[in-house]
């Protein structure tokens, strides 16, 4: 016969997920990536200036709501001008403009922060294989030759070519912007 306190325990105790509690940005990027350099990376406040600038009104309890709940990474803390603040990188804007998007989507904060470092983690591995294929040279002739046939095409040679990354479902990933390169020149890209 099983003890009424000993079944109730049983009911009671519900494995629910949880986040570690100093899970910063670092802790996002895939093994082996290089972090971004102490110049590169942007404090509380220009975070939630550029988060404001894609439309995305955080407070700051909000944004530290969201760190707790495991939908946007913590910063780290560095001694900078004779105090300890807070640095995140710059790629965590677009964490907060995804969160604003998926939120409606109904999944638990958990969910929700684990569907987030997927992205992250893909986002980055595709940027480093753009950014290898533009520093070994090898993005550089077939952007040219796409050029070059639209050149023939329309007579004019265009000045920009946009790669837009998207889901199957037509979702906006990424977008690299690429200077076309002339004839026999490199390429330039910013994303």
């Amino acid at each position: 016969m099983v003890d009424d306190a000993e079944e109730a325990g049983k009911q009671a105790t519900i494995p629910t997920p949880s986040v570690p509690v100093a899970v910063t940005w670092m802790d996002w990027l895939p093994v082996g990536t290089t972090p971004p350099a102490d110049d590169e990376l942007i404090t509380r406040g220009e975070l939630l200036a550029r988060l404001k600038e894609v439309g995305v009104e955080l407070t700051p309890r909000t944004l530290q709501v969201w760190e707790q709940l495991g939908i946007m990474p913590r910063p780290t803390r560095r001694w900078h001008n004779g105090a300890n603040r807070s640095f995140y990188a710059a790629w965590v804007v677009h964490i907060g403009r995804w969160a604003d998007l998926l939120k409606t989507y109904g999944d638990s904060p958990f969910a929700l922060g684990e569907r987030l470092r997927t992205m992250v983690a893909t986002a980055i591995q595709h940027s480093a294989v753009w950014d290898e294929a533009i520093a070994d040279g090898r993005l550089a002739p077939a952007l040219a030759g796409l050029a070059g046939r639209f050149e023939t095409k329309v007579g004019e040679r265009p000045g920009l070519i946009k790669i837009q990354m998207t889901r199957d479902d037509g979702e906006l990933l990424e977008v690299y912007t690429f200077a076309v390169p002339s004839h026999g020149d490199g390429v330039n890209a910013d994303s």
